[in-house]
């Protein structure tokens, strides 16, 4: 018995192995083809970049936790913009512009090799808590199949796939995660890598400030010049850090601070709480000069809403209780010095913007009468706005309605509508059971703390922008997801109580 385990074991080791070599050398591969098709714009940063992620995979292969560190990386990497687009039409806003793979699309498909090599050597096969109907799948598919039905009435059918695309990765994303995220080790990598991803965002969106330029990393992200916006009678940079947009930038603050706060509080790391909380600081100080006003809002609600939970689940103790106030301190100065600011940007900033989303917002009822069971099609939006347009607004203004909830209605009609409403639904009752039910574990809590919160935010923002389709917000929302789903797995783990049912 114990040779066929050890045999199992080796088997199941060298399987692994081998298949993390193949994937491994075609993420290689795909990286040089990229950078040999775009040498003459390759700078020594990106060759510092390259020789970076060589040394990282040589070193993953060589240890034994090969499948935590990818799955960090996978998590860090999820804010970075896709890695290249093909197939690219034309400048679109709205959705997706091209066959967007991205870095974490790569690590995922690394992910899934190991995890498939471990299903075919296991003597025991797929694992037992492996369902496939089960944990909101079946919401999720009928979703993009949603999306799909719109095919009939879109009329740029590139636009359509590409998006399409996009939602059928992310719905590999959200079956990974919910059938391989299983322990309190597992959701601690996840958020990890999130945070340390708030960080470095935050820190290269100051350094942006301060330096009033770019950091030459387009090619992961970063917008190679800084956005201006006239505030107060003159013009202010706004900074983006690694995102395709300040706004992008902001969102992606507000919807991850929950998971910060509740690994400052919660983590006994000592140094994973000091860097929680410095990068709540940076992260705040950033989405200052973001000046996205929805992201402000979504923050502010966050942070509130977490901290007023974090009090009513007894998380406040001791030295953290005193370091929270402390944070707390720091970002009502840091409020306090740039609120002249935000007073422009609120009440003195660009009525004109305003008055177009109302415009949009009318042609998005137009559309809804003419087609309100499958929608204009997915990602078509602009393609038939002038169509639509009864105002005029459309002649100066090509961008698709700033609503979360209008623009999946316009598209996809009251079908694709309802399966989303559907699909967010099971994340939020996974969450809120973990957090009602899982007290004793205040770590595994604070997950779903942050999962809640963060699709607080996240539906705070989409309800005045489109930006939620932009590559890094749509992986951030699904990763949100299918961790909240995923802490009812691990509350089972553990046996606690959570009731069983059937979503």
């Amino acid at each position: 018995m114990n040779m066929e385990r050890k045999f199992a074991y080796s088997l199941d080791t060298k399987t692994t192995e081998i298949t993390t070599g193949i994937l491994i050398g075609l993420l290689l591969g795909f990286v040089v083809i990229i950078i040999s098709s775009q040498a003459a714009k390759v700078t020594p940063v990106y060759l510092l970049i390259i020789a970076l992620i060589l040394v990282f995979t040589f070193i993953a292969l060589g240890v034994e936790k090969r499948r935590e560190i990818f799955l960090g990386l996978f998590a860090f990497s999820v804010s970075l913009s896709a890695v290249d687009k093909w197939f690219l039409p034309r400048a679109h806003y709205g959705g997706a512009v091209g066959i967007q793979i991205s870095l974490s699309d790569l690590l995922l498909l690394i992910l899934y090799g190991m995890w498939l090599g471990r299903i075919l050597t296991s003597a025991k096969g797929i694992d037992k808590d492996f369902k496939f109907v089960r944990r909101g799948v079946v919401p999720a598919l009928l979703f993009v199949f949603a999306s799909a039905l719109s095919v009939f009435n879109a009329p740029d059918l590139k636009l359509l796939v590409f998006e399409l695309f996009q939602m059928f990765k992310m719905l590999l994303w959200y079956f990974f995660i919910i059938n391989n995220i299983k322990s309190e080790n597992d959701l601690k990598i996840i958020i990890g890598g999130v945070i340390v991803s708030v960080f470095l965002h935050s820190t290269v969106a100051l350094l942006q400030k301060f330096s009033g330029a770019s950091m030459g990393l387009t090619k992961l992200g970063e917008l190679s010049q800084l956005v201006g916006e006239p505030v107060g009678g003159k013009i202010v940079s706004r900074i983006g850090g690694i995102m395709p947009h300040p706004i992008a930038l902001g969102s992606f603050i507000a919807q991850t601070l929950s998971f910060c706060l509740g690994a400052f509080l919660t983590w006994k790391n000592k140094k994973m709480s000091i860097l929680s909380g410095i990068t709540i600081i940076f992260g705040f100080t950033a989405l200052i000069f973001t000046l996205a006003r929805a992201a402000m809002i979504a923050w502010v609600a966050a942070f509130v809403v977490t901290i007023f939970l974090a009090i009513r689940g007894k998380y406040f103790y001791g030295v953290k209780s005193k370091a929270i106030i402390g944070i707390t301190l720091v970002i009502l100065v840091v409020s306090i010095a740039f609120s002249s600011l935000w007073y422009e940007r609120f009440f003195a900033s660009r009525a004109s913007n305003v008055t177009a989303r109302y415009a949009l917002n009318e042609i998005a009822v137009n559309m809804i009468k003419a087609h309100p069971l499958i929608g204009v099609g997915l990602n078509n939006f602009s393609s038939v706005i002038t169509k639509y347009d009864t105002n005029g607004i459309s002649l100066i203004f090509t961008d698709p309605v700033h609503n979360l909830f209008l623009l999946i209605f316009t598209e996809t009609g009251i079908i694709g509508l309802l399966m989303f409403l559907w699909f967010l639904s099971v994340p939020l009752k996974a969450g809120t059971r973990c957090f009602l039910h899982h007290k004793d574990n205040k770590f595994i809590t604070s997950v779903a703390v942050g999962g809640l919160v963060g699709i607080l935010a996240f539906l705070i923002v989409g309800s005045v922008s489109w930006e939620f389709r932009i590559s890094p917000l749509t992986q951030l929302f699904w990763l949100i997801c299918g961790v909240l789903v995923a802490t009812e797995v691990v509350c089972k783990k553990q046996k606690q109580v959570v009731e069983e049912g059937e979503w």
